[in-house]
């Protein structure tokens, strides 16, 4: 995830979440990458997805995540308006762009203002997201080289975000994961009330 604010407001948020994140400046961004096992129960327990759908502060607005979700390519926005909800550019193989089920899309051109990009990166974020010949890591790469966005040697393995200057790891307190889980027991809970 990239985001514009500051990384101490990135390590604020970081420190009231499920598991551990690891933080870098990198080129006018806060690089935010999972660093560790998530402490929540399943289904919340696989790191990437919980980055992926967790809502970001406000002083990290709006945001940017490129995500490799099984064969998927995940790109979410945080946008800087309200409500406080991500948004979702779902691309599969074979059938390029599909609606996120579920889930409030993201349009194109907000992601490209989200980045900063020029009027050329709507159209060809378009276009590379319409194909479906891709793999996944591929539309990723593309991706951020067309938003003209950091990070991609991070993402796919070639740099460990772990020796990028200034980076961090933020470990949230368990407390944090255990109040999520009590939370979904009790809304758990209370569906089933509702449906006896």
């Amino acid at each position: 995830m990239l985001s514009p604010g500051r990384p101490d407001a990135a390590a604020w948020w970081a420190r009231r979440g499920l598991g551990p994140l690891l933080l870098a400046p990198l080129e006018g961004w806060t690089l935010i990458v999972p660093a560790g096992n998530v402490q929540a129960r399943p289904p919340y327990d696989d790191a990437v997805r919980t980055l992926a759908g967790r809502p970001v502060g406000w002083r990290m607005r709006p945001s940017l995540g490129f995500f490799h979700v099984g064969r998927q390519a995940v790109i979410t926005l945080h946008p800087r308006r309200r409500p406080r909800s991500v948004r979702w550019l779902i691309w599969t193989p074979h059938d390029g762009s599909v609606p996120p089920r579920g889930l409030p899309a993201a349009r194109i051109a907000d992601v490209v203002a989200a980045a900063d990009a020029g009027p050329a990166a709507e159209e060809a974020l378009s276009a590379l997201l319409a194909e479906g010949a891709a793999e996944a890591h591929e539309v990723l790469r593309a991706a951020l080289e067309i938003l003209n966005l950091p990070g991609a040697d991070v993402l796919f393995g070639d740099t460990d975000p772990a020796t990028l200057p200034g980076a961090r790891k933020i470990r949230p307190p368990d407390r944090y994961a255990r109040a999520f889980d009590r939370l979904l027991r009790e809304e758990r809970r209370h569906r089933a009330e509702q449906e006896t």
